[in-house]
């Protein structure tokens, strides 16, 4: 009985540890592609920035600017510079990335 027991317990800590390292694991896994992504969206949201805002006007450095200051900016100017939402946005990740602390 006692050997049923010890093997129950084993076979228990090992399923648990598979099921908490697979946890980490997937977290891990999907932290990295929210990272990459994000340093995508900034990346294309400089090259929109510097293409399609600074046809019209002298651009401003994103640091003369804090975040929410960047907001109103940004509503007011992408229906001029006819920027889709997606470029909107990406331009946003760029400024807010790099904008006054």
């Amino acid at each position: 009985m006692k050997k049923y027991l010890y093997s129950l317990a084993l076979l228990g800590a090992v399923i648990y540890s598979c099921s908490t390292q697979t946890k980490t694991s997937t977290s891990d896994a999907a932290s990295t592609v929210a990272t990459a992504a994000k340093a995508e969206h900034i990346r294309k949201g400089e090259e929109v920035f510097s293409q399609r805002c600074g046809r019209c006007h002298d651009l401003p450095s994103p640091s003369s600017f804090t975040s929410s200051e960047w907001k109103p900016i940004m509503e007011r100017m992408a229906p001029k510079a006819k920027l889709t939402a997606e470029e909107t946005n990406w331009v946003l990740a760029y400024v807010d990335a790099n904008a006054k602390k």
